[in-house]
């Protein structure tokens, strides 16, 4: 009998090599499909980081373009607000106009998502000693927002009242020769030779200095120092006790005590225009310091 023990020993070596082969080949082959998705992964990963930190600048890109379009209207309208103030002080008694930036990138700011603002500057300025803080940043603009509303409420306000006490002004003064001529009919009246009569004389010529500064277009502290003032006191200094002095000077009194008004208001609404561009250094300060480590 012949058992050929190495040739059965040679076909179980071969099966066995076989299979280690088979085996070390998947493995390599797992091996390197796992390798290929990690860096897939890695890939995806990259992508999606690079994303979201695009995302984040283009984020940053826009607040500062906010931030520094609200230092500009800051700017500009604090020029406005200066002009407008020194006019006021200048002439109390004239309606001078405040022009208002027209703005609205304050509105944009508060319009953005704030989380995605918190976020932003999360990823941004995490770790980072330098100052820029997101409650920092909402607590001035927000300062920035009302306060330039209250500028228009203030201007509004001066406007609607100059305005209103002006034409009760005007309505006091235009009457003034109405009643002067009533009065200068009665001397009419009761005096032959009224035309060398002083009193006549005095209302005529009061007449005469309205009708030129109206027919020149006055302006409202011309009719107080050109007409009112001038009448008045030579209504106390004369004619007192005349018919027609007591209404007269009613009349002067009620009308200088209105423009008194319009000066005190006046002087007090360019106070408040005036301080406005000190109150808005801060924040504006703040807001460029922002923009600047934005970059």
């Amino acid at each position: 009998m012949n058992f050929n023990f190495g040739e059965h020993y040679y076909e179980g070596s071969s099966i066995w090599t076989d299979l280690l082969v088979t085996i070390i080949g998947g493995a390599i082959g797992f091996g390197t499909a796992l390798w290929f998705y990690y860096r897939q992964n890695q890939r995806d990963k990259l992508k999606e980081i690079e994303s979201i930190d695009s995302e984040f600048n283009d984020m940053l890109s826009y607040i500062k373009l906010l931030i520094d379009g609200i230092v500009k209207t800051i700017e500009q309208q604090n020029i406005k607000s200066i002009e407008f103030g020194e006019k006021v002080k200048l002439h109390p008694v004239e309606m001078e106009h405040l022009m208002i930036v027209a703005g609205q990138d304050t509105d944009r700011f508060h319009s953005i998502d704030s989380s995605k603002v918190f976020l932003t500057f999360r990823h941004k300025f995490l770790g980072r000693n330098d100052g820029v803080n997101f409650e920092t940043l909402y607590g001035h603009v927000d300062f920035i927002h009302g306060h330039l509303k209250e500028i228009v409420s203030v201007f509004k306000n001066y406007q609607k009242g100059t305005y209103d006490q002006l034409m009760r002004f005007k309505s006091i003064v235009d009457n003034l020769p109405d009643v002067m001529s009533d009065m200068g009919l009665e001397i009419k009246r009761t005096v032959a030779d009224y035309k060398k009569d002083e009193r006549f004389i005095f209302l005529e010529n009061s007449i005469m200095k309205y009708r030129e500064l109206a027919d020149n277009h006055g302006k409202i502290a011309e009719y107080d120092s050109k007409f009112l003032e001038p009448v008045l006191l030579e209504v106390i200094k004369k004619y007192q006790l005349e018919f027609f002095g007591p209404r007269i000077m009613d009349s002067c009194k009620k009308a200088r005590v209105l423009l008194h008004d319009i000066v005190v208001d006046s002087n007090d609404t360019a106070d408040k225009i005036l301080s406005s561009p000190g109150l808005l250094e801060k924040s504006k300060n703040y807001l460029i310091d922002v923009s600047k480590k934005i970059g």
